[in-house]
C-alpha cells in the first residue's frame, strides 16, 4: 500500500493530478499529531498505564451495563424509565462517565455557559454538537443526562446495548444523500431488534415491500418534545471530524421544530488530537491512552429558536445554526459529509502510523467520489461497495 506525505513530494503532486481531493485540508485526515521520538519513547514506558486504563474502562462499562440491565428489567424499552430508575441512571452514569474520563487523562474538562442547559431543558430544545470524537457522549454524560440518537448498529455491541437501552437512545440507520449507509446484516437484525422490543430502525430503504411503521424524524420528533425522556442530543455531521472544519449537516435535528441547543467540543492538544478520523483506530486509541494528560473544552451556547421560515424550512434552519456554531468554534464550514468520508473508506485512505503520510489508493479517490454522488453506497464497518 503506498505511502504518500500530501504536499510533501512529486509523488503528491502527481496523485493531485489524478484526484482533486485536497487531502491536506481534508476534514477527515489529521496530521497535527505526527509521532515524534518522544512519543515512541512516552508510548513504550507508559504502556502499564494504558493498560491500567483499558481496564478501569472495561470495569465501568461491565458496572454501567449492570446498573443498565437492573433499570431496564421489567420496563418496556419505548417507555420512559419511573422516577427512581432515573435518579439512579442519572447519578450513576454521570458518576461512571466522569470517572472514566479521569482515568483517561481528562482530568479537568472546561465548561461555559452552562445557564443555557436550563433553559433548554425548559424549552425541550434538542441538544446538538460537533463530532469530533468517540468521546463526545461521555463528556455530554458527565454533566447532564440526555438520550443520543445513534447508529443502529450499536444495539447489538456487547455492553453498549444494554446502556444505550437504559438511556432510551433512538436507534436509527445513518442516511447520506446517495442512499443509505447500512451494513448487509443491518436488514437480519431488524427481526432481532423488535424481538428485543428495541426501537425499530428505520432503514429508509427503497425497497417497495418495506414499509417502516415510522420514520426516523418522526421517532426523534416525538422523543424530543416527550417531557418524560431525557433531553435528546444529536449529531447533525454523522460522522466524526478532525474539528478543524464543520461539515454538512443532516437535517434529522431540524425537521422537529424544536429549539436548538447548540454546544460545541474542542479537544485541545499538544502532542495528540483526540478527534477519530481517518487513521488505524487501535494504535490511535493506544496513543490516547498513553497521554498524561488530555484536555476537553465544552461551550453550551444559547439556545436558538426557530424564526416561522426556519421551522418551514429545515435546510435553512440547519445552515443558520451551523454558521453560529462555526462562528463559536473559529472555524469554516465545509460542504464535505458521509459521501467523501465513505469514498476515502473505499480507497483505503488513512494517515499512518507516523502522522505525516497518508496510505491508499490515490489514484482511484477520484474515482470513487464520483461514483458516490451517483450510486447506492453501502456501509460495512470500516469500508464501503458500491451497488451497481
Amino acid at each position: 500500500m503506498p505511502r504518500v506525505p500530501p504536499n510533501e513530494n512529486e509523488n503528491a503532486k502527481q496523485d493531485s493530478k489524478t484526484t482533486p481531493y485536497d487531502l491536506q485540508n481534508s476534514p477527515f485526515l489529521d496530521f497535527t499529531s505526527p509521532m515524534t521520538l518522544w512519543e515512541w519513547v512516552k508510548l513504550v514506558l507508559l504502556m502499564p498505564l494504558a493498560l491500567f486504563r483499558v481496564l478501569v474502562v472495561l470495569l465501568i462499562l461491565a458496572m454501567g451495563a449492570l446498573v443498565g440491565h437492573i433499570v431496564c428489567r421489567g420496563m418496556p424499552d419505548d417507555q420512559p424509565l419511573t422516577s427512581w430508575r432515573r435518579v439512579l441512571i442519572q447519578y450513576s452514569y454521570r458518576f461512571f462517565s466522569r470517572f472514566g474520563l479521569f482515568c483517561m487523562g481528562f482530568i479537568y474538562i472546561n465548561v461555559r455557559g452552562y445557564e443555557n442547559l436550563i433553559q433548554a431543558q425548559q424549552s425541550r430544545a434538542v441538544v446538538i454538537i460537533n463530532h469530533v470524537s468517540y468521546l463526545d457522549g461521555l463528556v455530554l454524560q458527565s454533566f447532564f443526562l440526555c438520550t443520543a440518537v445513534a447508529k443502529g448498529g450499536l444495539a447489538h455491541v456487547p455492553l453498549m446495548g444494554t446502556i444505550g437501552r437504559a438511556l432510551r437512545v433512538v436507534f436509527v440507520e445513518r442516511q447520506c444523500a446517495v442512499g443509505v449507509l447500512e451494513s448487509p446484516s443491518a436488514q437480519s437484525n431488524r427481526k432481532e431488534l423488535k424481538r428485543r422490543r428495541v426501537e425499530k430502525v428505520d432503514t429508509l430503504s427503497t425497497d417497495p415491500e418495506s414499509k417502516p411503521a415510522r420514520g426516523n424524524s418522526a421517532r426523534i420528533a416525538e422523543r424530543a418534545k416527550d417531557p418524560a425522556f431525557p433531553l435528546v442530543f444529536m449529531a447533525p455531521e454523522a460522522t466524526c471530524s478532525t474539528g478543524r472544519q464543520l461539515l454538512k449537516f443532516k437535517t434529522g435535528a431540524f425537521v422537529t421544530g424544536q429549539p436548538i441547543l447548540p454546544i460545541v467540543l474542542r479537544y485541545p492538544h499538544r502532542n495528540l488530537c483526540a478527534s477519530y478520523n481517518m487513521c488505524y483506530f487501535p494504535f490511535r486509541l493506544l496513543r490516547l491512552l498513553t497521554q498524561v494528560i488530555n484536555h476537553a473544552d465544552l461551550t453550551i451556547m444559547e439556545m436558538h429558536n426557530p424564526t416561522d421560515e426556519e421551522v418551514k424550512d429545515p435546510v435553512l434552519y440547519a445552515k443558520t445554526v451551523r454558521s453560529k456554531m462555526a462562528a463559536v468554534l473559529g472555524v469554516p464550514v465545509s460542504d464535505q459529509g458521509l459521501e467523501e468520508m465513505a469514498s476515502l473508506c473505499k480507497a483505503d485512505i488513512s494517515v499512518a502510523h507516523d502522522g505525516k503520510t497518508v496510505t491508499g489508493d490515490l489514484k482511484l479517490l477520484s474515482e470513487y467520489m464520483a461514483e458516490a454522488k451517483s450510486k447506492q453506497i453501502n456501509f460495512v464497518e470500516n469500508k464501503v461497495t458500491v451497488k451497481l
